[in-house]
Formats: C-alpha cells, structure tokens, sequence
C-alpha cells in the first residue's frame, strides 16, 4: 500500500475549481508519543477526532499498546473509499 494517494477532482458545485484528495495512508505504529509544545518536556499522545486533535487519556494508551499492531482494518477501510472514488 502507498503511503499516500492524490486524486484530483473537480468541483461540482464551481467548474473553475479544482479539488486535490489526499489519502494518507493510517500509521501501523501507533500510538505515536510527541512532545506537547504547549508544555515543556511533557509526553503527550496524539489521536485525530475527524479533523481535529485530541489527546490519549492514560486508559486510551494502554489500550492502544494492547492492539494489534497489522492496521488492516484501516487499510480495508482505505481502499473501499479510494474505490468508491474513482
């Protein structure tokens, strides 16, 4: 599987617009640990909520080390919205 994919699309609402789909592709390694910039030297875990960022609680990490690590769910999930797409 492709790390990303880039469609282009036109608009259907304005002709003279363009649209680029990305579909990046779900990390199989997760859940990813960063530094919160917000504040200095603490770890913190990440997790999109639709567009947005929230934050692991402690319970939500542990489960997520827990999982299986294969992402195939994420990649079926992926490919049936890619080929609705085309």
């Amino acid at each position: 599987m492709p790390l990303f994919d880039v469609k282009p699309l036109e608009s259907a609402s304005n002709p003279s617009y363009d649209i680029m789909l990305v579909a990046i592709a779900p990390s199989a390694n997760i859940p990813h640990t960063v530094v919160d910039p917000t504040a200095k030297g603490v770890l913190r875990w990440p997790v999109r909520v639709g567009s947005a960022k929230d934050w692991l609680t402690e319970p939500q990490i542990a489960a997520a080390y827990r999982r299986p690590r294969t992402g195939r769910a994420a990649a079926a999930r992926r490919q049936r919205l890619l080929t609705r797409l085309k």
